[in-house]
């Protein structure tokens, strides 16, 4: 799990966002450009080769498109998180400055989980620069607690090694849209 702010992604989520990025381009690209190579086909062209060089084209372009729009969306998230967590806004406003890259219902999850991991790893860190070595769990205790964090509850981790949870060891989140927090074990 990444250890400060600027970390705050690990590269395993955005390598899944751009699979899934991917795999939804893919198609749409591939049949633009199957389009344009049928216009083609009355002018002589060889149907099985049109098609070999429209699937490697499609691959490639794809490949750069989803990376561009990754980092752009990684850079706006950071950007939106790093203002809000400045002005000190309401959980509603920053959903609002991340609608336009998201939508309304991701937004509000990345929101959510991302302030969740933003707090926890930074109060770890804090924490630890103090002197603190463990931390406990904590779940907001309401009907709508998972499996995963309900166990969790009041356990305690060194700040070192994190929780182990099905997400991984770690600090919260441990799971998107994750409400849970830390709070350091002064002894």
């Amino acid at each position: 799990m990444p250890s400060d702010y600027d970390d705050i992604w690990d590269d395993a989520f955005w390598a899944a966002e751009a699979a899934r990025l991917r795999a939804a381009m893919s198609p749409l690209l591939q049949a633009a450009a199957l389009i344009a190579a049928k216009n083609a086909i009355a002018s002589g062209v060889a149907w099985d080769l049109v098609n070999e060089a429209v699937l490697a084209w499609v691959k490639a372009y794809t490949q750069t498109v989803v990376e561009q729009i990754t980092k752009t969306t990684a850079e706006g998230l950071a950007e939106a998180l790093a203002a809000w967590i400045e002005q000190g806004g309401t959980m509603d406003d920053l959903i609002a400055s991340l609608e336009p890259i998201f939508g309304e219902t991701r937004a509000e999850r990345i929101a959510v989980t991302e302030t969740t991991r933003a707090y926890a790893e930074g109060n770890a860190a804090a924490w630890k620069a103090g002197g603190v070595e463990r931390v406990r769990w904590f779940t907001v205790v309401d009907e709508l607690v998972c499996d995963i964090c309900g166990g969790l509850h009041e356990t305690v981790a060194s700040i070192e090694d994190g929780f182990d949870y099905e997400g991984g060891p770690g600090m919260p989140p441990g799971h998107v849209a994750c409400r849970c927090y830390i709070q350091p074990v002064v002894e």
